[in-house]
């Protein structure tokens, strides 16, 4: 090989590096300066060669390259994990043994081979490189071994570094290989050219990322570590084999049985930590149901057996459907930390799966007050929970907590079972999973306990889940009942004119009459049919629109409630669209009501769906606004037209007055309608009327009616224009139709009326 062709391809490698950064951006641009760098301090010795061959310059240039490169390997096994699985192992005992276990092999043979050089008169920067080769090839081996996978670059890179470590090695202990004419030159000119072509290649934008790719198990790892036990029988080996040894028998025999100490440490380690990882949860570190079960047993045999407390996360779904599965990662394992803290250090705290925690605590036995009654007891009971451990659990539960830079609220709910021997896991939990199910229908974010009665409560909702599911499916009412829509009006304050209603579903069960929502919705909601609920009632309530135009009636237009959950889900803009046109209803028919009692993620999803509804000519009402989620974010990002004031700040208009006259006053500013719920009486009306509120619902004009009633509400359309229109029982005034009053329609409710 020509003399100066190994310092071509080195320069033309560090072209190579230069080009793969400014074609291909990577996002870690450093350690691709410093493998640049690397290639440079290599490029200039290889030229001093050239000039000076037996000159300082050439060897220490290729010294100071070899001590970047180790440097870019260090950074990539150190950083080779994500900051958070990297934090979770600071303090794992077996990676130390590991990392202690290659430092010994290396430190080993660094030993002998610098001893070996030196002895044969080698200078002592060349022995300091060879040294340096040996790290070098240590970190690449442990890095190459703990990936499970590698792209082409990174791979390249690998092959690159190997080779680069063979030409520096061989030409440590045989310099005259490494002369021009060596067979060395080709090993030294494959490196050089593989770094180079390791940059040009697209996935170079990854290669050098720590924690880029992923990592093998601990069982890959440790097979990796079983040839480093033949390091020092085979330095011994090559001692006899020499007849000349470079480092004293003893401490080869040292080496070796410190590295074999080692190993056998890190397989026990590796034994107690699969024990562990038997019994724990991988993502939060709390004992599994393996573990859980264990602990069960052993605390239950307590005097006063234990209480078993069943923790689940409030409306948990709505946060990986917001922020992404690893945002609700990262909260479980947030939630995991707090109830440990909260529980204290005689509880166990265990995974049950999902977003469901079990606590076990040990029972202490609370003496009644001499003439305790029942009830008291109960009541005492009661208190005692809230205010002692398993109210601490809820507490810590709804502590704002700021998670991957999102800033959340939640709550959680808590079912309590007090647990003697010889009960059985499975039957505590189910008993306090009842429990849990109560404090879920009491609105959340409490604690109950287990009494036998909620048991049939309990059945008693699970079958109406059941039914409901197969209402939902379609199955024939006679044997599960249905769904139905009655309207309440909406009506012109000043006037009582109609001029739109609210469709509120209700559920004809042929056992249990004729449901209110109360009844039925938190069990949909509950069961994940929210969207499923949202979608019928919208069908309802636009069948019984297209009947009444059918018929010849001058319909109003129709206000229907749908849940975050429809909203989250992405595809409401399209099914209101798509049964807009099944029915051949007009979009300007429609308004779609959120309601403020729960959360509504204001995402750039949620806003589309909005805003292409509004498009769409579907107009957006926010329900029961000041009495949940309140939020002007809410009123700034979408696209409302109407607000519907929560009816209790109607009931308590006296002490709230001037709080409405602020929302009034919002409101105009904003440009938004008002309409208050709730209006019970004129007193309330007039009130209203003086804040400048137009519109309202309440039973001083109706309550919801039976489609039926409501259509005798509705005037019939002119059959010719300019007609007058006739009414049937009442009157109505569409928007921005003609109005008309309101005095057909009692204040009592209507015989077949439903409140």
């Amino acid at each position: 090989m020509r003399p100066g062709l190994l310092a071509a391809a080195a320069w033309a490698a560090v072209a190579a590096v230069l080009a793969g950064v400014a074609v291909h951006r990577p996002p870690h641009r450093r350690a691709w300066a410093a493998t640049g760098l690397m290639l440079t301090c290599w490029a200039v010795g290889h030229t001093a060669a050239l000039v000076d061959p037996g000159g300082d310059l050439p060897q220490d240039a290729v010294v100071v390259g070899q001590v970047v490169g180790a440097g870019v390997v260090v950074r990539l096994v150190a950083g080779g994990l994500p900051r958070r699985r990297r934090r979770r192992r600071e303090g794992d005992p077996g990676v130390l043994l590991e990392h202690l276990l290659l430092a010994a092999v290396v430190a080993l043979a660094v030993a002998d081979l610098v001893a070996r050089l030196l002895r044969d008169g080698a200078s002592g920067s060349g022995a300091t490189g060879a040294a340096l080769d040996v790290v070098l090839l240590a970190l690449v081996l442990r890095f190459a071994l703990s990936r499970s996978e590698l792209g082409a670059s990174a791979r390249l890179l690998v092959v690159g570094a190997l080779t680069g470590v063979g030409y520096h090695l061989g030409a440590a202990v045989h310099p005259a290989a490494a002369a021009p004419s060596g067979l060395l030159q080709v090993l030294g000119a494959v490196c050089l050219v593989v770094l180079g072509g390791a940059a040009l290649l697209p996935s170079m934008d990854g290669a050098l990322e720590p924690g880029a790719r992923a990592c093998r198990p601990a069982s890959g790892r440790l097979l990796g570590l079983v040839p480093l036990v033949v390091v020092a029988p085979a330095l011994w080996a090559l001692d006899r084999t020499s007849g000349s040894a470079a480092l004293p028998a003893g401490a080869v025999v040292g080496g070796g049985a410190l590295l074999a100490a080692l190993g056998m440490l890190r397989g026990v380690v590796a034994l107690r930590a699969s024990e562990r990882a038997a019994d724990h949860d991988a993502l939060t570190g709390l004992r599994n149901r393996r573990g859980l079960d264990a602990a069960f047993r052993r605390m239950v045999r307590g005097p006063d057996g234990l209480l078993l407390c069943l923790v689940d996360l409030d409306d948990f779904k709505a946060v990986n459907d917001t922020h992404g599965h690893e945002v609700g990662d990262e909260l479980l394992r947030d939630v995991a930390a707090a109830l440990v803290r909260a529980a204290g250090p005689d509880a166990v705290v265990a995974r049950q799966g999902g977003d469901e925690f079990v606590v076990l605590l040990p029972a202490t036995p609370e003496p009644l007050e001499p003439g305790a009654s029942a009830s008291g007891a109960v009541d005492a009971e009661r208190r005692r929970l809230h205010d002692g451990t398993p109210g601490r659990l809820v507490e810590a539960l709804q502590r704002p907590r700021t998670v991957a830079g999102h800033d959340l609220r939640g709550s959680g709910s808590v079912g309590v079972v007090h647990v003697r021997a010889p009960s059985s896991l499975p039957q505590a939990l189910t008993r306090a999973d009842i429990a849990l199910y109560e404090t879920k229908a009491a609105g959340k974010a409490g604690v109950t306990t287990y009494r036998p009665r909620m048991r049939t409560q309990v059945q008693r909702r699970q079958r109406l889940a059941e039914d409901l599911r197969l209402v939902l499916e379609g199955a024939p009412a006679a044997r599960v009942g249905s769904l139905v829509v009655h309207h309440q009006p909406l009506v012109l304050l000043e006037t009582g004119e109609v001029v739109g209603s609210e469709a509120l579903v209700r559920w004809h069960h042929p056992l249990l009459g004729l449901l209110p929502p109360a009844d039925f919705l938190p069990v949909a909601h509950e069961g994940g049919r929210d969207v499923d609920v949202d979608a019928h009632v919208l069908d309802l309530a636009l069948g019984q629109l297209a009947d009444w135009r059918g018929r010849g009636l001058d319909a109003v237009p129709v206000s229907v409630n749908v849940t975050p959950a429809s909203l989250v889900e992405g595809r409401l803009a399209s099914r209101v669209e798509r049964q807009l046109r099944r029915h051949g209803v007009p979009a300007s028919l429609l308004r779609l009501e959120i309601t403020e009692h729960e959360q509504v993620p204001a995402s750039a999803a949620v806003v589309r769906e909005l805003r292409a509804l509004q498009d769409a000519g579907v107009r957006i009402s926010l329900d029961d606004f000041g009495a949940g989620y309140t939020s002007l974010g809410y009123l700034q990002r979408f696209p409302v037209s109407l607000l519907k004031l929560d009816r209790s700040l109607v009931t308590s208009l006296e002490e709230d007055l001037d709080l409405l006259a602020g929302i009034a006053a919002m409101a105009r500013a904003l440009r938004l309608d008002v309409l208050a719920e709730g209006v019970e009486t004129t007193e309330q009306r007039s009130a209203l009327v003086d804040l400048g509120i137009r519109y309202g619902q309440g039973h001083l004009f109706s309550p919801a009616l039976a489609a039926e009633h409501m259509a005798g509400l509705l005037p019939v359309v002119p059959p010719v224009p300019g007609a007058r229109p006739t009414r049937s029982t009442g009157g109505r005034a569409p928007v921005p139709a003609p109005a008309v009053p309101l005095q057909a329609l009692p204040s009592a409710p209507l015989p077949d009326a439903v409140p």
